[in-house]
C-alpha cells in the first residue's frame, strides 16, 4: 500500500468516525423536538381553568363559566380528554347549586381515572355562609366522569369565609383540600383530609403560617408517602411589593407532620422576598418552585416528604428586564420525576405570551422553550397545566383582547414534550 493511499485511508477513516460520532447527537436532537396539537376553544366566556392528569395521557379540565340558564350566575364546568384523543370531549356541569357565584375551581385525579373537583361558593345553603362569605364545596367522580354522590361541604366553619381552594388526590382515591380561611379578619391557611367516599378524616389542619399581614396562595399536592401544603406569608410593611416568605409543610397520610416547615425567608420590607410560584407532585415525590430576589429556584421532596437535595436554580434572570417581565405561572410533574414550567412573558404591561419548558429528573432543561398560545393576550392568561407520563402537557389559559372580542375565550392545547 502506497503512502498516499494509506494517508487517504486514514483521513477517510477519521472522517467516517467523526460522522458516526455526530450522528447520534443529531438523532438525539431530532428526538428532543417537541410537537404541538392545535389550539382549541373550550368556551368564549370561560375563566379560571384548572387541569389534572390520570397519568396515562388522559386529562380533566375544569373552569368557571356563566350559567347557561341564567347568565347572572357563575357555575363550574368540566371536560375530559381521553388518552390519545385529539380534542376534549363534551363539557358537563359540575355544581348542582345553581344560584350565586361558583368560582375558583381546582381538580385532582388518580391513576385509575377517578377525580374530584372543588370550588368556592358564594351562595351556600344554610347554615353555611351566604353571599359575601364564600365556603368550599366539592364533587367526586368515578373513572369516565360518572358523578359519585352529591356535593360535599368541605369546611366545618359556618361563620367566616373560605377562599381559593386547592385539592390533591392519592392513588387510593382519598383526597386533601386546602384553602385560605378568613377568621377574625385575618387570613389563615387550612387543610382537611377526606376518604375516597368524601368522609372527613380527622379535624381540619390549621397551618403554622407566620404572616402578620396575612397569608395567601394556599396550594396542596399528594405523593405516595403523604401530602404537602404550601402558602405565601406577608409581613406588615408600608412599601412591600409581594410576599416575604414562602412555606411548604409536609404530612404523612395520617395527617402527622413530617419534619419542620420548609420555609424561605426574605428580608422584611425588601423590594422582593420569596413566593411560592407553584407546587407539583407525583409518585416521584414533590416539587416546589419559588420566586426570589435573584430569579426562580426549586426544591424537590422525596416520596416520604423529606427534602431531596438542595435548592437549585431554575432561572437566574431578573423577573423584569426593561418593559418585559417573565413569570412562572404553572408547574406540573410526572411520575418519572420530570417537570414542566409554563412561563408567561408580559411586554409593556400589555401583550402576554406563554411558553413551556420541560426539565429532566436531574433538573436539566430538555430541549428549548415551546410556544403555547398562537395569539397573544392583552392581559394575564392565568395558565393551568398537567404533565402525563407519556410527555403530554395539557395547558389551559384565558385570552383577553378587547379590540378583537372574537379572539377572547378559554383555550386548551396539548404539547408533546421531548
Amino acid at each position: 500500500m502506497s503512502r498516499r493511499f494509506r494517508a487517504r485511508s486514514i483521513v477517510f477513516t477519521a472522517a467516517l468516525a467523526a460522522l458516526c460520532a455526530v450522528a447520534p447527537s443529531r438523532a438525539q436532537e431530532m428526538e428532543e423536538k417537541a410537537t404541538a396539537g392545535p389550539e382549541q376553544l373550550l368556551s368564549r366566556t370561560g375563566d379560571e381553568a384548572a387541569v389534572a392528569t390520570f397519568g396515562r395521557g388522559g386529562f380533566v379540565i375544569v373552569w368557571t363559566d356563566v350559567d347557561a340558564g341564567d347568565p347572572t350566575n357563575l357555575g363550574i364546568r368540566g371536560v375530559l380528554q381521553a388518552p390519545g384523543a385529539p380534542a376534549p370531549g363534551t363539557p358537563f356541569a359540575v355544581n348542582t347549586t345553581i344560584p350565586g357565584f361558583q368560582s375558583r375551581p381546582a381538580v385532582a385525579a388518580d391513576s385509575a381515572g377517578r377525580f374530584v373537583v372543588v370550588w368556592q361558593s358564594a351562595d351556600a345553603p344554610a347554615p353555611t355562609p351566604g353571599p359575601g362569605n364564600p365556603t368550599i364545596f366539592g364533587q367526586r367522580y368515578g373513572a369516565g366522569g360518572a358523578r359519585q354522590g352529591t356535593e360535599l361541604a368541605l369546611t366545618s366553619s359556618n361563620t367566616d369565609a373560605q377562599l381559593s381552594p386547592k385539592v390533591a388526590m392519592g392513588d387510593n382515591g382519598a383526597f386533601v383540600a386546602s384553602w385560605v380561611d378568613l377568621r377574625d379578619g385575618f387570613q389563615h391557611i387550612s387543610a382537611a383530609r377526606f376518604s375516597v367516599n368524601g368522609v372527613p378524616q380527622g379535624l381540619e389542619i390549621d397551618q403554622p403560617a407566620l404572616g402578620d399581614a396575612g397569608n395567601d396562595g394556599a396550594q396542596v399536592v399528594h405523593y405516595p408517602g403523604g401530602f404537602a401544603v404550601g402558602w405565601n406569608e406577608f409581613t406588615l410593611c408600608p412599601f412591600g411589593l409581594g410576599p416575604d416568605n414562602a412555606a411548604v409543610n409536609r404530612f404523612d397520610n395520617s395527617g402527622r407532620p413530617v419534619g419542620r416547615v420548609y420555609r424561605l425567608i426574605g428580608d422584611v420590607c425588601a423590594d422582593r422576598g420569596f413566593g411560592l410560584a407553584g407546587l407539583a407532585a407525583s409518585r416521584a415525590g414533590a416539587l416546589a418552585v419559588f420566586s426570589g430576589p435573584d430569579g426562580y429556584s426549586a426544591q424537590r421532596f422525596s416520596p416520604s416528604g423529606q427534602p431531596a437535595g438542595g435548592l437549585f436554580p431554575v432561572s437566574n434572570e431578573p423577573f423584569c428586564q426593561g418593559l418585559q417581565c417573565r413569570i412562572v405561572s404553572a408547574v406540573a410533574m410526572d411520575d418519572n420525576g420530570r417537570f414542566a414550567l409554563v412561563w408567561e412573558t408580559i411586554v409593556n404591561l400589555g401583550s402576554s405570551n406563554l411558553t413551556a419548558q420541560l426539565y429532566s429528573a436531574a433538573n436539566k432543561p430538555r430541549g428549548g422553550p415551546v410556544p403555547v398560545n398562537l395569539t397573544p393576550s392583552t392581559g394575564p392568561e392565568f395558565p393551568a397545566a398537567a404533565l402525563a407520563n407519556d410527555g403530554s402537557l395539557e395547558i389551559a389559559w384565558t385570552r383577553v383582547d378587547p379590540a378583537h372580542p372574537e379572539r377572547n375565550g378559554l383555550f386548551v392545547r396539548k404539547l408533546r414534550l421531548p
